[in-house]
């Protein structure tokens, strides 16, 4: 009769609930808790494929697991068991599948978003019928807002949104992990894992404002032989990875760039491969690759190319690139790859694309 008063008061708080007429923690919280209590297992997390070139799939539960500079979506999967502390028996259990989707800004440290996707599905006992459960972000310094506490009915999508800070103007990097906290009539809360731990790098720094990123992904940046702006300093990239020893840059094939912040080092990188004393006919300029900006130029590098280019699209690519830089906050000592964008004619046939280029640099 006990159980049959504390089921049908369950079920009237998860319906008042539903409505917005009443919170269901009273519903929950019994003193045959301190009898019952709840375990979480983490069963699996998907492995993360790093995006190149390619837009963000959807983050939804069951899709794709990846990452990029600024983004991620995880894929989680945790079995709760419900556990009897008197004779440590196994009442019942449920499994919680999730996805989590972090997207970091670039360009504010406070504005970081995740977004968790959560249901409850194969569960062998009533209780977790009216689980209830919300989720957090475990991490050293960052500030995540609070989400509210929703019922799991089994089969349904919940989902929880907040707004991750990173307080400060230090630059800071931690991991951050995304948690729940989950609770079930007659069983003590527990908290467990979503996903993995990310490593995060939240900073303030001089020319790129504040912002955040994942540092362990290697961003890719992307330059097209169609852009008006930037053409001929693609073809020459191109030519550049093709036929270098060590193929710079060329993700598959060689080794990425290394960004340097140095201006001596810039300086001399750019002397090395483009002299005061090379001849440079009317509407072109010199240009090097690997870029001036890495670690691997001329100066230190005799692995290099130089040619002589468009002046405009030379000046314009350049350009382009100082503001890739920020909006990927790439560091000095940061890594990248370059993938130079070629018309779908050309794409999967590389001997022709290397002669477009020799084509494109000789004119």
């Amino acid at each position: 009769m006990k159980a049959t008063r504390i089921r049908l008061g369950v079920l009237i708080a998860a319906v008042a609930c539903t409505l917005g007429l009443a919170a269901p923690a009273s519903a929950a919280t019994t003193d045959t808790a301190q009898h019952k209590a709840i375990r979480i297992t983490s069963q699996h997390f998907a492995p993360m494929t790093t995006l190149t070139s390619q837009a963000a799939p959807a983050c939804a539960i069951g899709g794709a697991a990846w990452e990029s500079r600024t983004e991620s979506c995880q894929q989680g999967q945790d079995l709760i068991r419900f556990i009897d502390l008197d004779t440590g028996n196994v009442d019942g259990t449920a499994t919680l599948q999730s996805s989590t989707h972090t997207t970091l800004d670039p360009a504010n440290r406070n504005r970081n978003v995740v977004e968790v996707q959560a249901r409850i599905v194969n569960p062998t006992i009533w209780v977790a019928e009216f689980g209830e459960m919300n989720v957090s972000e475990s991490c050293s310094s960052c500030r995540p807002s609070a989400t509210p506490t929703r019922f799991m009915w089994p089969g349904s999508i919940q989902t929880f949104n907040m707004i991750v800070r990173s307080p400060g103007k230090k630059a800071i990097r931690e991991d951050w992990t995304p948690t729940f906290s989950y609770q079930a009539p007659l069983y003590s809360r527990a908290n467990g894992p979503l996903a993995f731990a990310e490593t995060t790098r939240c900073d303030s720094t001089s020319g790129m404002g504040n912002g955040c990123v994942f540092p362990k992904v290697k961003p890719v940046y992307n330059v097209s032989t169609t852009s008006t702006r930037s053409a001929q300093v693609a073809w020459h990239i191109l030519w550049a990875q093709h036929n270098l020893k060590h193929h710079w840059g060329w993700q598959g094939h060689g080794q990425p760039l290394t960004r340097t912040m140095n201006q001596w080092l810039i300086e001399h990188n750019r002397d090395t491969a483009c002299p005061e004393s090379r001849p440079r006919p009317q509407g072109k300029s010199c240009d090097e690759y690997p870029f001036a900006s890495t670690y691997q130029g001329a100066y230190l590098n005799p692995d290099y190319s130089w040619h002589m280019l468009n002046a405009v699209q030379n000046r314009l690519e350049g350009r382009d690139r100082q503001t890739w830089y920020g909006s990927v906050r790439l560091w000095a000592g940061d890594q990248f790859w370059v993938n130079v964008v070629l018309p779908p004619s050309l794409s999967n046939n590389p001997a022709a694309a290397e002669r477009a280029a020799e084509a494109a640099l000789s004119r």
